[in-house]
């Protein structure tokens, strides 16, 4: 899963990459990435969901993902988040970059 942080001209992304002993997580021996995206070179954002395979669904009530797509000038940037917040954060980033874009104008 990802976690971000949305500021004024940047957001900031950390994407944790467990540990795994087979399919089980490992509690320790992570990796994370963290990615920091200028609001200014953003050109579009995009969310991609993904369900639970049906088996997991049925007997664990397992949530889906959501893949938040950034496209910049130079990379494509991606985060994992929870089945329905991946909307409301590509909103949130969209309206950031107006927000950033406006005041580059004034």
């Amino acid at each position: 899963p990802s976690t971000y942080n949305l500021t004024s001209s940047h957001v900031r992304i950390k994407h944790v990459d467990p540990a795994r002993c087979g399919r089980i997580k490992l509690c320790c021996c992570y990796r994370y990435q963290i990615n920091n995206v200028d609001l200014s070179k953003i050109n579009d954002v995009n969310v991609n969901g993904q369900s639970a395979p049906f088996l997991i669904q049925c007997c664990c009530c397992a949530k889906g993902m959501d893949q938040v797509e950034i496209v910049t000038d130079v990379e494509t940037v991606y985060m994992s988040l929870q089945e329905g917040v991946g909307t409301k954060v590509s909103q949130l980033i969209l309206h950031q970059v107006e927000e950033s874009q406006n005041m580059q104008r004034e």
